[in-house]
């Protein structure tokens, strides 16, 4: 297949084709310019061929052999963005997008008809790629974030298949391999659990969970009357290898952290009688998370406590937010995944305490079926959750739409005490 670097390459090889010489006034060449066309894989400079074509007078929207080259243009695009979907989402074939050809053709004409000729290259590809993306969200499902590992000396790290990724896994994962101590900070239910289950997946660890560190021996172990040794979550990570996660870091009672930050500084810890020292694992890795970075209680989290410096200086801190990606893997419903977020919206803007996490986005949309005919009470058992009268007033006064949720919302404040 020819490979046009520039206008002068194609107009060279239109010339060759057609045997005479090419000019740009001459509407007859039309099935030569669409050969050209049709055998140059390099679309984007062909772009710049086309529009002096059009600059030259031609009529753009009854080339038939234009319309040719951007469907066929928009097949491959069509292709690339069907292939960034991962399983469980249904396979997209091309001859499954052959049926959205004609949708294609027509955006492609309504796209150039409102376009300056000197933008039509980037208006057209941004435009197409959206319409891709969409179709096939819309059609089969949620496109998911496909991870591309870039670790050609460890062969053996897999990014998890058939999983949602959050954004901030990449970056996770590279501090992972580095060995160096996370603390991911976010909301709650927005994920840092289910993000730390891919690391140690991706990295081929076993993950060792510990929640809460309120006394010493939960990261030490213990020895009994008996002189036995009891292992720890964190003791099994340090020794054998593996990935240890302290969940809720920041619920922590913060002198009992110390042993913590020993062992990440050291490399090495003294643990109970009869064990004694021992050298951190080469595999050994470390992640912990909460709700707030560790400077104290807020007004939502309020059984945070303070961590001291040296503690918050061991780890690397990434914030996670709510994935726009997993809440469209939870609720394909898109009428309803628009007011959950607004609802949320609503309550960060007028200070409401409310939680809309990844689990009451799937409460609702889990139930939105069976309790089609009673909507408030669905929203008052996995959403509202016993809010006062005057915080639901605002929430519903933010609304600037109406639909079935709105409405249900608006009659659980009509029945709030």
């Amino acid at each position: 297949m020819a490979n046009f670097s520039n206008v002068e390459s194609l107009i060279k090889y239109f010339n060759e084709v057609s045997g005479k010489r090419f000019k740009f006034g001459n509407k007859e060449n039309s099935d030569i310019i669409e050969q050209c066309l049709s055998q140059c894989d390099d679309m984007p400079k062909a772009y710049k061929f086309v529009n002096e074509w059009i600059a030259a007078g031609n009529d753009l929207l009854s080339n038939n052999c234009l319309i040719n080259c951007f469907r066929d243009y928009s097949m491959k695009l069509a292709e690339e963005a069907a292939s960034k979907p991962q399983a469980p989402v249904a396979e997209v074939t091309s001859e499954q997008l052959n049926g959205t050809i004609n949708l294609l053709s027509q955006v492609v004409t309504d796209i150039v008809a409102k376009t300056a000729v000197d933008k039509c290259e980037e208006a057209v590809k941004t435009s197409l790629t959206s319409f891709c993306d969409e179709y096939i969200k819309k059609t089969y499902g949620p496109i998911h974030r496909k991870v591309e590992l870039e670790f050609p000396d460890r062969p053996e790290f897999k990014a998890p298949e058939n999983q949602v990724m959050h954004e901030k896994f990449q970056e996770a994962l590279l501090f992972a391999v580095a060995k160096i101590p996370l603390y991911l900070v976010g909301p709650a239910g927005s994920g840092k659990n289910h993000l730390v289950k891919q690391l140690a997946e991706t990295l081929g660890l076993e993950m060792y969970f510990t929640n809460t560190v309120t006394q010493e021996h939960k990261l030490t172990g213990f020895t009994d009357a008996m002189g036995t040794y009891h292992e720890s979550q964190f003791y099994k990570a340090f020794k054998y290898g593996g990935l240890f996660m302290l969940d809720e870091i920041d619920a922590s009672i913060p002198e009992t952290l110390v042993v913590l930050n020993s062992a990440i500084a050291n490399g090495y810890f003294d643990f109970p009688a009869p064990i004694g020292k021992v050298e951190a694992h080469e595999n050994f890795r470390v992640v912990a998370a909460g709700n707030t970075f560790g400077y104290g209680a807020d007004a939502q989290y309020v059984g945070r406590n303070q961590l001291d410096a040296a503690s918050l200086d061991r780890f690397a801190v990434i914030y996670m937010d709510y994935s726009p990606e997993i809440e469209e893997d939870k609720c394909p419903d898109e009428e309803l995944l628009k007011f959950l977020r607004d609802y949320r919206m609503a309550a960060i803007k007028n200070g409401i305490l409310t939680v809309v996490s990844y689990r009451a986005i799937t409460n609702v949309y889990t139930m939105s079926n069976a309790m089609k005919d009673n909507l408030p009470e669905l929203l008052s058992t996995c959403l509202v959750k016993g809010l006062g009268k005057d915080d639901l007033k605002h929430l519903c006064d933010s609304f600037e739409y109406s639909n079935k949720w709105t409405k249900a919302l608006a009659k659980v404040y009509a029945n709030a005490a």
